[in-house]
């Protein structure tokens, strides 16, 4: 694959083996190349059947022309047989290998900024994760205050784990912000899917939207999904007068119903009309055995598998970060690793009109973009620029005749 700018993207084998599938690897960075190759190699594997059908023609023709002188040799049945095989195997062929399933394989460096001793979720501003995530615990903490003391509870693994996601393996603490992640996920997910359907419905397939009503309980045994998610008139600080997510407004003499998408009571508690736009006959579940942090769409065209990883583990982040970007000693600071992945495949399609309809998979680099800003820590820093921000902050140290260490990673 075409390798990006900074080279941090990259072609890789795929992790199934037993699977032939074209693979697009992406782990962290600013990954401009791959923005437009998935798209790209899809249409270019797919668009060039016609001309891999005419080159199995003009093998057709010249197997007809072996056959005619194998048949002078052998009889007519077994020249025709061979000449049929031959040909079928060729357009066999050529149809599964332009047709492979391709793969969108994405990780981001994640981190949790909590602060040390109570575990307080921090934010770090212009990083929309922690922005979220500080955000969004604080309206858990206000309507379910047993929460908050679970939080508190400490973020240290289990030393003995019977699977890598059995939620009895984590602390309460790593279980809760494994599920914070995967909620943001979820919301973004959302978001860049709706909008994306709303703006091509013309030219993908029929959809469906899936609401709290019909979304299966795997979802809601998130906590954070289960509270926002919530009915509104069935929870306190809001209007319990109010009929569902139904708002009326008077525009002169006109009486308008709007539906509220997002809402926040006075005590914090926060509410969201969380819709998830899909093609029809999609399938949300999780893996068996598995809990909050493995969660997979699967859809007619595209399966699409969240996972969020969580140990426990400190995050490596610059050394002056903490002082000069969050005003706080990086001894006030924990920052806690988290790794997000989204894996997307395309799967293997067949059009014998042999024209390829990107409508039901256009979103996927938009949807990658979004996480990568939203999620990667590495990311976020080239994107405010911090290494330079860096440099001048210790070179004018330097010459105020300062006599901090020089800058260089922590691993709190």
């Amino acid at each position: 694959m075409d390798t990006a700018s900074n080279g941090v993207a990259r072609g890789v084998r795929s992790p199934h083996p037993g699977r032939k599938e074209k693979v697009i690897h992406i782990s962290g960075g600013a990954v401009q190349g791959s923005e437009v190759s998935f798209i790209s190699r899809i249409r270019e594997a797919r668009s060039s059947i016609p001309e891999a059908l005419t080159l199995a023609g003009l093998l057709a023709f010249a197997i007809a022309i072996l056959s005619a002188g194998i048949y002078e040799i052998a009889g007519p049945a077994i020249s025709i047989f061979l000449g049929f095989t031959l040909t079928l195997t060729c357009v066999i062929y050529i149809i599964a290998r332009k047709t492979k399933p391709q793969v969108y394989d994405a990780k981001f460096q994640t981190v949790a900024f909590l602060k040390r001793g109570d575990s307080t979720p921090l934010r770090v501003r212009n990083y929309h994760f922690s922005e979220r995530l500080s955000s969004h615990m604080r309206s858990a903490f206000a309507e379910a205050p047993a929460l908050k003391a679970q939080w508190g509870a400490g973020f240290t693994p289990k030393e003995k784990r019977s699977q890598f996601f059995d939620p009895d393996s984590y602390e309460p603490g790593l279980r809760l912000i494994k599920e914070a992640a995967e909620y943001e996920l979820l919301e973004t997910l959302a978001t860049k899917l709706s909008d994306y359907f709303n703006q091509h419905r013309g030219e993908t397939a029929a959809i469906r939207e899936y609401s709290r009503a019909n979304l299966p309980d795997v979802l809601l045994s998130n906590r954070l999904f289960e509270i926002f998610s919530r009915d509104m008139a069935d929870r306190e600080g809001f209007d319990s007068a109010r009929e569902g997510d139904k708002e009326e407004i008077i525009e002169g003499n006109k009486k308008i119903v709007i539906r509220v998408i997002a809402a926040s009571s006075r005590d914090g508690r926060y509410y969201h009309h969380f819709s998830l736009t899909l093609p029809k006959d999609s399938r949300i579940y999780r893996p068996e055995g598995h809990g909050a942090g493995a969660l997979n769409i699967q859809g007619p065209v595209v399966d699409i598998e969240l996972r969020v990883h969580c140990q426990g583990y400190a995050a490596s982040i610059p050394f002056s970060f903490s002082k000069h970007y969050m005003k706080m000693s990086y001894e006030e600071v924990r920052p806690l690793q988290v790794e997000v992945s989204v894996r997307i495949t395309v799967k293997r399609r067949f059009n014998w009109r042999m024209k390829e309809n990107v409508g039901s998979y256009g979103w996927v680099e938009p949807l990658m973009g979004r996480l990568r800003k939203d999620f990667d820590f590495e990311f976020f820093l080239q994107r405010i620029n911090w290494e330079s921000i860096e440099a001048t902050i210790w070179s004018l140290k330097e010459e105020e005749g300062g006599n901090e260490a020089s800058p260089r990673t922590a691993d709190t």
